[in-house]
């Protein structure tokens, strides 16, 4: 046991030291830390100092121990092992080692961690800001580091978090939704059954041949049509979507159920299955019949098509075990093949559409919110929305949707007028409340009187 006592400016303090082992130069590393008990009688201190000691030891051991004075730098990358790997998602992981190093070491790294303050953080938000990044990615950056201040405060390596004292920029109409309407989702819907003609202009060629302006009709694979009309009917996530299998299909209940989504990081070697977001991402929903028919087409046509690769297929031999949409060889859908589709199919569908027709220029997640926003101004209680959607708490969908609710707001007026109406008009109703006061004044009045008796 490493203990020294010693006598100084604050009265009587201990010295600690625990061997962590040798450097690449043969030295002895080990971590220290004074320490002065809160006793004053000498059999308590020896056993409070022995317990502190004993404490000390077993987090520098575990490695949960962090130096008062150690640097941003370090204690980050002691972060990042000792509790990023653990708790965060390893695409998150790695995102957060990639935004941290880049944006936040190099200003951050040196200073020890209860050195930095408020502006030194908002400096560096001001500076971003100055380089045009969005309100958007600035917020994100900021959360990938204050997730490590806020660790460090509830460890008590520092005083006060200094992310709390940091102004955000902020963009009303960045935090806009953007969504199709009912009837610009069945447009999107349409093209993709039909298909999309793609007009072709005059060119010449270097050798001056010359190849008439022609029509070409732009066809859209099926899974395609499947992929966006569950999209928009469910409100899956893109992971959700691409993770389904034909066993989360109930063709008798019309049910689609929600048990693992797909995600992808470097570290584990392109996409892999986790978990969904939170607990409510575990559900069940149900959805209408058109969506089942076009399941049972797609099925049907993928059994086809796997028996007619023959060898070539290399998607699970268990028809139940199939990814519902998948490569040329059968594998699971790359993540972002549906945001690449999306964008060619409306980039097509306006090029040709008249101006008046022409479709609102929305990324594939915002069938998401198309599916939410339909449902909420079509007079969806909200708790039954963030069910769908898997939220984790239903003030995630209130705070997601408010646009959509002054429609439902005003569904809840005319209920309220209805309500009433049927009860007495709206003069009768005045009448019995202005009874009721009167008879309240009557009775204060008479509470006043002093009794006589």
């Amino acid at each position: 046991m490493a203990i020294v006592k010693r006598q100084g400016k604050r009265g009587i303090t201990y010295k600690f030291s625990v061997f962590v082992g040798y450097d690449q130069d043969g030295k002895q590393i080990c971590k220290y830390k004074t320490y002065v008990p809160e006793n004053t009688a000498p059999t308590k201190i020896e056993k409070e100092v022995a317990a502190a000691y004993a404490q000390f030891e077993k987090e520098v051991k575990s490695g949960t121990y962090f130096d008062e004075n150690i640097s941003f730098h370090d204690f980050y990358r002691m972060w990042l092992e000792t509790y990023g790997k653990k708790e965060l998602t390893p695409a998150t992981y790695e995102l957060n080692e990639k935004t941290v190093s880049r944006e936040w070491l190099p200003a951050l790294g040196f200073l020890p961690i209860n050195q930095v303050r408020g502006f030194h953080i908002q400096k560096i938000i001001n500076d971003l800001e100055k380089r045009g990044l969005k309100p958007k990615t600035i917020q994100k950056y900021f959360s990938e580091v204050s997730t490590v201040f806020t660790r460090a405060y509830k460890l008590e390596i520092i005083e006060n978090n200094p992310c709390r004292r940091v102004t955000l920029p902020r963009n009303e109409k960045e935090n806009e939704l953007h969504a199709f309407s009912p009837i610009q989702a069945e447009t999107f819907l349409k093209a993709c059954e039909t298909g999309i003609v793609v007009h072709h202009d005059e060119k010449i060629r270097k050798n001056g041949r010359i190849i008439p302006a022609y029509d070409e009709l732009m066809e859209i694979p099926f899974q395609f049509l499947v992929y966006f009309t569950i999209a928009i009917y469910s409100g899956f996530r893109r992971g959700e979507m691409i993770g389904l299998r034909w066993n989360n299909i109930d063709f008798e209940k019309h049910t689609i159920t929600i048990d693992h989504a797909i995600s992808s990081a470097k570290s584990m070697r392109g996409q892999f299955e986790k978990s969904p977001k939170s607990k409510a991402g575990n559900r069940t929903i149900m959805l209408p019949a058109k969506c089942f028919e076009l399941l049972k087409i797609l099925k049907s046509a993928q059994l086809e098509y796997m028996h007619a690769l023959g060898d070539a297929w290399e998607g699970s031999p268990d028809p139940a075990e199939q990814y519902l949409f998948i490569q040329a060889d059968g594998k699971q859908m790359h993540l972002s093949t549906p945001s690449h589709k999306f964008n060619e199919i409306l980039t097509a569908y306006n090029a040709a559409a008249p101006e008046l027709q022409k479709l609102p220029e929305i990324h594939l997640h915002d069938l998401r919110h198309t599916s939410a926003s339909i449902l909420i101004s079509a007079g969806v209680d909200i708790a039954t929305v963030s069910r769908r959607l898997g939220h984790s708490d239903i003030s995630v969908t209130l705070n997601t949707y408010t646009h959509a609710l002054p429609d439902v707001d005003q569904t809840a007026s005319a209920a309220l007028e209805t309500a009433f109406n049927s009860s007495g008009s709206s003069e009768d109703l005045a009448n019995i409340w202005q009874t009721k006061l009167q008879n309240v004044a009557k009775n204060r009045e008479k509470a006043e009187k002093p009794k006589l008796s």
